[in-house]
């Protein structure tokens, strides 16, 4: 009897002990979902503008009545040439547009795609930061008339510009921002801009 006793209690011992250990285990899965939630923590961020915006080509002439955009960004590197973050960068430009061909005004879109890169930078002036861009890409031509002449040609250039951000909280910011690009077009583009940290 005193046996069997003491085989009991040393069962109960050891599963109090087990429960305890298995509370402190984190399923595989959880670790692997808490590791990539850290890793991408501050690296993702969603901007997007609206405002004014001209597009002029030397064969064309192309009414805008204005441009928004979205910019996807990922963090790469935390620092270059004194900056506080370098971000790699795709940005969508679509542009309502209309233009003459045949004698006879088209409507359409100019979609603007672009790839390149921005450079984050502190300032002296509390919430407020400022960032500089370099971009590559163009504009590719959909207009809803099907006309021979109407353009259809992608037309391929750089963008640069810049801008500046106040920071309304610790993941959210907003501001102005200016576009210069040239090549087989030139575009200008004065905008608000508000951008969305993940």
């Amino acid at each position: 009897m005193k046996t069997f006793k003491i085989l009991i209690l040393f069962a109960a011992g050891y599963g109090h002990c087990f429960a305890k250990n298995l509370d402190s285990v984190v399923p595989p899965s959880s670790n692997m979902a808490s590791a990539s939630n850290a890793a991408l923590d501050g690296k993702l961020r969603l901007s997007t503008s609206f405002g004014p915006a001209s597009l002029s080509v030397e064969e064309a002439n192309y009414k805008i009545g204005g441009a928004s955009e979205i910019i996807a960004e990922y963090k790469f590197m935390d620092t270059l040439f004194g900056s506080t973050g370098v971000w790699g960068a795709f940005k969508y430009l679509p542009l309502s547009s209309a233009t003459v061909a045949n004698n006879e005004e088209v409507s359409g879109v100019m979609n603007g795609i672009f790839f390149g890169g921005t450079l984050d930078f502190g300032l002296p002036m509390e919430k407020w930061s400022a960032f500089a861009f370099s971009d590559i890409g163009g504009f590719l031509p959909n207009f809803e008339n099907e006309k021979e002449d109407a353009p259809s040609d992608f037309l391929a250039g750089i963008m640069i510009g810049g801008g500046a951000n106040f920071e309304l909280t610790e993941r959210f910011v907003f501001g102005p921002k200016l576009s210069l690009a040239s090549g087989g077009f030139n575009f200008w583009h004065v905008s608000f801009n508000a951008t969305f940290a993940f």
